[in-house]
């Protein structure tokens, strides 16, 4: 079930404008598409796992790799499993799930710019959990509620879906109102592909189902280090 990631152009918000002209200020961004616009999905719940899972722009699913009898991100809002949150950032936003047999959801893109080993950078996100959201448990067959808190895992590497190095993890997304998340991250790698994820808090130690409702990223800013901070 990605930054506005799938939206259609309507005005921004207030903070929306604010946060965007902030990021200016910055010498060197980089760029992940995160704000190209994405049309209406002609999807429903009978035709998951179909033609779907090629109409996110910019984006692949790595459900179709890591897996492939899995079901793909959905765009929201749109009544799927009950859900009816308004968009923080223009009119859509990505639901991405984990589930009680072990799978979990996330997307890629590639950068414009790879970021530099070495270097800090700062993402925002703002992320959300809904207090319904419905659909089969994958152990029982029986209808779940994927509410229960997970992170999102920002993985970095070298091509699609590569999980090489994780370089940030939020806490277990509770709140079910809209919250601004700001990650920053120092990677040891040079990386050119960005992927998101959906994961299990670490605390728990069976699989189970939730999920997060993914909406107004920032680009990638590049910002000095600790260490060079004077």
């Amino acid at each position: 079930m990605i930054f506005c990631f799938f939206c259609i152009k309507t005005k921004e918000s207030k903070e929306v404008k604010r946060i965007k002209k902030k990021q200016k200020r910055s010498t060197k961004r980089y760029r992940s598409k995160l704000s190209i616009e994405k049309k209406h999905l002609k999807r429903s719940y009978e035709r998951r796992g179909g033609d779907t899972r090629n109409v996110i722009k910019d984006w692949f699913d790595c459900g179709r790799i890591n897996f492939p009898m899995e079901s793909p991100p959905d765009i929201h809002p749109n009544g799927y499993w009950q859900n009816n949150i308004a968009a923080f950032d223009q009119n859509t936003y990505l639901g991405i799930v984990v589930r009680d047999n072990n799978t979990y959801e996330s997307v890629t893109q590639r950068l414009d710019s790879q970021l530099e080993a070495g270097k800090c950078y700062k993402f925002t996100v703002h992320l959300a959990r809904a207090p319904r959201y419905v659909s089969k448990s994958h152990i029982t067959h029986m209808d779940a509620n994927y509410t229960t808190p997970i992170v999102l895992r920002i993985w970095g590497g070298s091509g699609p879906c590569d999980d090489r190095e994780l370089l940030a993890q939020t806490d277990a997304v509770s709140n079910t109102n809209w919250q601004l998340y700001a990650l920053e991250f120092n990677p040891k790698l040079k990386i050119r592909f960005i992927t998101l994820e959906a994961y299990y808090k670490t605390s728990e130690q069976l699989p189970y189902n939730g999920h997060i409702l993914v909406d107004g990223c920032s680009d990638i800013i590049k910002i000095p280090c600790r260490n060079e901070e004077k």
